[in-house]
Parts: structure tokens; C-alpha cells; sequence
């Protein structure tokens, strides 16, 4: 009788950001995350932004691979806006940090759009809602 495989736990996201940057410390694994905002204002749609997403996830356990992707405000992905990261790792009672960089992602409608990380088809985590709004006049 062949064993029976264990069912992936996947883990409990703890945090999703979005920022202009984020750095891992090589000494104490701490993020260093700056530029924290939920909204982009572009001067006029279609526009693009460039950003990094952080995830900081609790528990699961094995090794899971994570896709992000931005969704516009129908739920529907937003071409050119999804990263594959490398499979992770996870363990029970374990954190773990994820992330990566968008660059130049197409916006093409104002609204309330969003960030889900994924696990093949499972969702893993979403994001609050992230504006996009265009930039007034007087440059706010």
C-alpha cells in the first residue's frame, strides 16, 4: 500500500504591503521596508507604476510555490501584472517573507483593484483594497 501523501498546509499571511522598496538585513533576516502607500495617482490612465510587494506569512508547510498578481476592479488580472517567486519553504510555527518587484505595470482604470498571492490555483492571502485614482491638478 503506497503512503499516503500529507495534504499542504498553506500558511496564514500576516502582512501584505506595497512600497517603493524593501530590503532583507543579511544579519538578522528584518525587512527594511520604505514607501509605504495603498494608492496610485497616476497624471492620466493608461499609465504604469513600478512598486515592490511584501508578504510575511505564518505557519504551512512544504515547499509551495507563490505567484502575486495584481487584479483590477472587477476582479479581473491585470496583463503584465503578476510575478512567479521561486518555491518557498514553509514550517509550522515559522515566519517567512516573500517579495518582489513590479515594474511598469499597465493601469488602465481608476477603482479599487487588489493583490492576491497564490498557491497554483489556491488563494492564499489578498491584499485590502489598493486605489487607483488619477493625479489632480495640483499635483496630490
Amino acid at each position: 500500500m503506497a503512503k499516503k501523501k500529507p495534504a499542504i498546509e498553506y500558511p496564514k499571511c500576516l502582512a501584505i504591503l506595497l512600497c517603493d522598496l524593501f530590503v532583507t538585513d543579511p544579519n538578522s533576516s528584518k525587512p527594511n521596508i520604505f514607501g509605504v502607500f495603498d494608492v496610485f495617482t497616476p497624471a492620466k490612465l493608461p499609465g504604469t507604476a513600478s512598486f515592490c510587494v511584501y508578504g510575511k506569512f505564518y505557519g504551512g508547510n512544504g515547499k509551495i510555490p507563490i505567484s502575486v498578481e495584481l487584479l483590477d476592479p472587477v476582479g479581473k488580472p491585470v496583463e503584465g501584472a503578476s510575478l512567479d517567486i521561486e518555491s518557498m519553504e514553509f514550517r509550522p510555527k515559522r515566519v517567512s517573507q516573500v517579495g518582489g518587484v513590479f515594474a511598469k505595470v499597465p493601469l488602465k482604470k481608476k477603482g479599487m483593484h487588489k493583490l492576491v498571492f497564490r498557491s497554483g490555483k489556491h488563494i492564499i492571502a489578498e491584499s485590502n483594497q489598493i486605489e487607483v485614482r488619477l493625479r489632480a491638478k495640483n499635483g496630490t
